[in-house]
């Protein structure tokens, strides 16, 4: 009983040999405790398990690398002996899907071996296990021909082929890792891979390859571009990251990169915006715009200097247009082009020259203006100017020195100047002027013009009052001649209101002086030789008309002289008649107005009027007033003894009465009245024209074409706009030559300017010249407009010449000839030229009328010689 219980079951040495072999017998051992009775049975079948779970795991363990996964599983799986039948199905079906030569080859090994050939199947086994799974498909092409032994040799040559492909991926993976490891990217054991896994992994490299070079383009396509250097170490980073292969660290190093090339980019505009701007200021600085990436290191590490070179060039050249102010015809400032920095110290050379002959010409003027403060004189302009322009104060305080002496006679003038009435505060401030100011011809000029103007008036005052007082039959003992004439006004005035008879007979006086003034104006004009008998009907007839035309008539005697002027340059030998009516009409002031304002159809007149056979041997010699010797100044008559006169009544008692007098008298209008023309002018011009009226003329010879009219105004456009005065006249609604008058008459408004370049003056004569109201002869309108051409080249080269010396003395030109002429004309008078002085005076010159086409063509030509 003892021995039974000591020893287990008879069959557990028999489990636990199995047990030893690796097999797991927990469940056999539990099936034999429950079935005790049926161990025999039991475990004869775990026998039959055993024996083919061990053959199992001797063809499980003969599977090639590949399938390692697989033979792990079913090894696990085998640890059950009861799993043996499982275990040989899964192990078939792999085979047979992963290994079908094994199968194909246990499947005919009794034919091969029957046939003697059992040594080679083995081999050909062994050569098809070797291969990779991914030849599979060419091995299942060729099973057939296991079932013949006799084709053994096809058979190995197929092999071949397939071990031959094989090589061939290899290789050209093998080539594809080498590539990748010269990139930096290396595949620990990779020769232990399949095929697939092989293909697999170089894929994923090569995917993470393609972004290393298109950083590494980058890297050189921009910041290389810009810094070689940086360019390199961004590319030493990446080639680091190849072993890593960290994504993160990639990802960042993409950013580092992208930064810097904003940073390169932004740092290249900067500095092409920086060049640009001096560019456009007008520097020259020998650097080719725009700046390339591969410039932009060293143009930064010149930047510095070219800036602060450019800020002294600014300081020296803002020195030099303060010079160019005083020394404007300096051939050394004047020539030399703002923005060349290669030339600043040339230029400070020049500056610091200039600046010190300035600075010993302001000590000149210094010392002039103090020897003349010393003799009395407050020169506080000149010593502003001199501050600022030692070479202008200079002229004018020489120009000073020339008429001091008059300036000395003038306020002597000025201080003796009766002004009893109206005017010590005007001789304040003429004292004032010219001892504190800057003194001037035209300032000297201007008050002795007043002081004569006062004095005339004065003695027109003082005549009145003397007949009035005579007419008052007062005590001549009293000596007027030493009265003021305030003193005597209030004399007048005492003696005039001691009774009311006196003081009526004062208000009647009012018309006394009036007409007195008047008589003493015809005489005066009688004296001069003026025929005055239509002025005397008229002062008999109508004197309010003649008071109040007689300003006008003042006005056109004193232009006698230019209105003779625009006659004498008409062809008034065409017509002999109407220049004698002229010549006799010329010595009527009143007639004056009129001949001016009909210069226009005398003009068209005399274009119509034939040539007269003995019409060369008339001269038109328009007579001249017996003036007396000119004063310093010319006095123009101002009528302001009738205000003294009223200012004198109303000051007297009971003005109420005297003014209804005078208003009852009506002997001045508040109105003007209208100029109209004599009808007998009208009445002359329909005589020498041989039409009713001008406007009426039908005399063209020659009717233009539309063509010939729209190349005749485009001619006009083009000189018009050189002129400035394009907008001025609308040339579109012009339809024939009389339809001109309005553009005519704008340009004889310009003619006659000064000061101003006399070539514009000619030019302005030509082309008026050029635009008649009819045309005579044989001429054609494409005649014209081929001379207008010519004249409008003229203008350009005048406009141009004007333009380039008005920039000279920094002024804007407007590139309007009439307009820049003008200010020009202004800017010499004040400053003139040190060398070729142009005449700045009108033009009178005789120039040849549309009849002489020929003369008028050369006259153009000479005008276009005389422009530089």
């Amino acid at each position: 009983m003892s021995d039974s219980f000591s020893s287990g079951p008879w069959w557990q040495d028999r489990i636990n040999e199995i047990k030893s072999q690796g097999f797991n017998t927990q469940k056999m051992e539990n099936e034999l405790g429950k079935n005790a009775s049926q161990a025999s049975a039991i475990l004869e079948k775990y026998e039959e398990n055993l024996v083919l779970a061990n053959s199992l795991k001797k063809e499980i363990n003969k599977l090639p690398n590949r399938l390692e996964i697989e033979r792990i599983e079913l090894l696990n799986k085998l640890e059950f002996i009861e799993n043996a039948n499982d275990v040989n199905e899964k192990l078939n079906a792999l085979i047979i899907t992963h290994l079908p030569w094994v199968s194909a080859a246990k499947n005919n090994r009794i034919l091969w071996n029957s046939a003697g050939r059992g040594e080679y199947l083995e081999t050909i086994v062994k050569r098809l296990d070797a291969l990779d799974s991914s030849m599979n498909s060419y091995v299942s092409e060729i099973l057939f021909l296991f079932n013949t032994p006799e084709r053994v040799e096809e058979l190995n040559k197929k092999i071949d082929e397939i071990e031959n492909r094989q090589s061939e991926r290899i290789a050209a993976l093998d080539s594809m890792a080498s590539l990748l490891s010269e990139h930096g990217f290396d595949i620990p054991g990779f020769t232990d891979m399949s095929l697939k896994e092989r293909l697999s992994a170089l894929e994923e490299l090569q995917k993470l390859d393609e972004k290393h070079m298109q950083l590494e383009r980058r890297i050189k396509r921009t910041i290389g571009r810009f810094d070689s250097g940086a360019a390199a170490d961004y590319n030493q980073q990446r080639l680091l990251l190849t072993k890593t292969r960290s994504e993160i660290e990639f990802d960042a190093l993409i950013e580092r990169v992208k930064n810097t090339e904003n940073d390169f980019l932004t740092r290249l505009q900067n500095i092409n915006n920086q060049f640009s701007k001096w560019i456009r200021e007008g520097f020259n600085l020998n650097i080719q715009i725009p700046i390339l990436a591969d410039e932009l290191l060293q143009r930064e590490s010149e930047i510095e200097n070219i800036s602060q070179n450019i800020e002294e060039y600014k300081q020296i050249w803002n020195r030099l247009e303060n010079q160019l102010i005083i020394w404007p015809e300096e051939d050394a400032v004047t020539l030399i082009e703002y923005g060349n920095i290669f030339e600043k110290n040339d230029i400070e050379n020049i500056v610091i020259e200039l600046e010190r002959r300035s600075k010993m010409i302001e000590e000149e003027v210094r010392a002039e203006i103090t020897k003349w403060k010393n003799k009395g004189f407050t020169l506080n302009e000149i010593e502003e100017i001199n501050n600022e322009n030692p070479v202008l104060a200079q002229n004018k305080i020489q120009s000073v020195s020339a008429i001091f002496e008059k300036i000395v006679e003038a306020k002597h003038l000025l201080d003796n100047l009766d002004l009893s009435f109206n005017g010590q505060k005007k001789r304040e401030y003429w004292n004032k002027r010219i001892i504190e100011n800057t003194p001037d011809e035209k300032t000297i000029d201007e008050l002795l013009k007043w002081i004569s103007i006062i004095n005339k008036r004065n003695s027109r005052h003082r005549k009145m009052l003397e007949n009035e007082w005579t007419y008052l039959k007062k005590d001549s003992e009293i000596n007027t001649a030493d009265l003021t004439l305030l003193e005597f006004e209030n004399l007048i005035k005492e003696k005039e209101n001691t009774s009311l008879r006196y003081r009526n007979d004062s208000v009647f006086n009012l018309k006394d002086r009036l007409m007195i003034e008047i008589n003493l104006w015809l005489d005066d004009l009688k004296n001069k030789g003026w025929n005055v008998e239509e002025l005397e009907l008229m002062k008999n007839n109508d004197p309010n008309k003649l008071m109040l035309l007689k300003n006008d008539i003042v006005k056109n005697i004193n232009n006698f002289e230019k209105l003779i002027q625009r006659l004498e340059n008409l062809p008034w030998e065409r017509n002999e008649s109407l220049a004698k009516t002229i010549l006799n009409d010329l010595k009527k002031p009143n007639m004056l107005i009129e001949i001016k304002n009909l210069i226009p159809q005398y003009m068209q007149i005399l274009a119509n009027s034939p040539k007269s056979e003995n019409g060369e041997n008339f001269k038109f010699s328009p007579w001249n007033p017996q003036q007396k010797p000119k004063p310093l100044l010319e006095i123009k008559e101002v009528n302001d003894a009738e205000i003294i006169i009223d200012d004198s009544i109303n000051k007297t008692t009971n003005s109420s009465l005297e003014t209804n007098k005078i208003k009852e008298q009506n002997f001045v209008e508040k109105e003007k009245p209208e100029i109209v023309m004599p009808e007998k002018v009208h009445t002359k011009l329909e005589e020498f024209s041989g039409t009713p009226t001008m406007k009426e003329n039908k005399a063209q010879k020659y009717q233009p074409t539309i063509e010939e009219w729209e190349e005749y105004t485009n001619s006009l456009n083009g000189i018009l706009i050189e002129l400035g005065i394009s907008k001025d006249f609308d040339l579109n609604q012009a339809k024939n030559l009389e339809s001109l008058g309005g553009l005519r008459k704008i340009l004889a408004k310009q003619v006659g300017i000064k000061p101003r370049d006399l070539r514009v003056d000619r030019l302005l004569r030509l082309l008026l010249r050029l635009i008649p109201i009819n045309l005579p002869g044989d001429l054609k309108l494409n005649d014209l407009s081929l001379i207008i051409n010519d004249l409008t080249r003229c203008a350009k080269k005048l406009n141009k010449w004007t333009s380039k010396r008005l920039e000279r003395r920094h002024n804007n030109a407007s590139k309007k000839l009439l307009n820049d002429s003008k200010q020009l004309g202004e800017v010499l008078k004040r400053i003139p030229s040190p060398s070729f002085a142009i005449p700045l005076n009108n033009d009178n010159y005789d120039l040849p009328s549309i009849n002489n086409l020929d003369q008028l063509r050369s006259s153009v030509n000479n005008l276009e010689k005389y422009i530089l």
